[in-house]
Parts: structure tokens; sequence; C-alpha cells
């Protein structure tokens, strides 16, 4: 134990920070982890019913939907389907209506940016939702050439399903869908 002090006190402050920032490492990531999986305060699971996500400003969106129990909701949104999830918003109680105002929670949206968000009503798989990247049009920032053979008629819970292609967000991709952009 001696020999440890002795070399420890013998290292150079910044070979100390190296050496601590990579026992300290993994722990922040861990922390990150952690609270990246952090689910909804449901008492228990709810279907979610009618979800509809709008945006409400460049900077901030809402999200209404019902559930088949009263329960207490979070939301969190990602810049992708595969990106990062980030806190965007709670219900304050236990309730059947439910509507999340992200500049409620102080959550600011990238201007000109579209979301993936996903609500959490318990234990079940959190619902997806889309929210478009800017108030003045729903297909703004949207690649019409998405829409292909592969996509038309995949509904919510289909493997090929992306809420980003159900415009009307009706829960399927159907040619009203493709219909919506001025360009076609």
């Amino acid at each position: 134990m001696n020999n440890f002090m002795n070399t420890l006190k013998n290292l150079k402050p910044s070979t100390l920070l190296i050496l601590f920032s990579a026992l300290l490492l993994p722990l922040v990531l861990g922390g990150i982890y952690y609270t990246t999986q952090i689910r909804s305060k449901a008492s228990g699971s709810a279907e979610i019913l009618d979800a509809k996500a709008v945006r409400i400003s460049n900077v901030a969106a809402e999200i209404s939907f019902r559930t088949s129990i009263a329960v207490q909701t979070t939301l969190q949104c990602a810049l992708s389907r595969t990106g990062v999830r980030f806190f965007a918003g709670e219900d304050a109680d236990a309730t059947t209506q439910h509507l999340i105002n992200t500049q409620q929670f102080n959550v600011t949206l990238n201007t000109n940016t579209p979301y993936y968000c996903y609500i959490y009503s318990g234990d079940q798989k959190p619902t997806e939702i889309f929210v478009p990247a800017s108030p003045l049009s729903k297909t703004f920032g949207i690649d019409g050439s998405a829409f292909s053979n592969d996509v038309y008629g995949a509904c919510k819970g289909d493997e090929d399903y992306d809420p980003s292609l159900d415009i009307n967000q009706d829960g399927c991709v159907l040619l009203n869908d493709l219909n919506e952009f001025p360009e076609y």
C-alpha cells in the first residue's frame, strides 16, 4: 500500500487527471445509460389511443392522446428512430386524456428538425409518434422519395411502418399520405 501511495505522489498532475478520468468515465457512462432507461411512472400498462403530434412553434411540440386506463405517462424524443432519447415531458397526474407540451418542461426542439417521440405508459413497448420539422407544413423536411412499395400499407406495429411517412397520422402509410406532398 505504501508503494502505491508513493507511486501516486510521483505522477505528474496531467497523468493523475488522465488516470482519474479513465476511472470515472465508466461511472458517468453507466449513469447516462441508467437515466435514459427510466420508464414511465405508470402504475400499470395502458394502451395508447388516438396519438397526434403537432409542431406548435419552431421550438415546441404538443402531443395529445388517450389511454385505456388512467396512468401517468412520460414522453421521450430523439432525432432519429435509433437516436439517443431525451426527456421531453410527462403527465403531472394519472389521467386518461393526455396533453404534453414540450415548452412546459423547458425542452427546446431544434428549428426545422423532425423528431421521433416515444410515449411510455407502462411496461409495454412505447408508442412511437412523429413530430414534423415545421409548424407551417407537415411534410417539411421529409423526402417524398422515401415512399416506395415497401412502405405502402404499413401500419403501426408493422416492421416497415415509419411514422414520418404517415403524414395524416391515421396509423397507416397510404397513398393519401403521399398526396399531402405539394410536389406530388
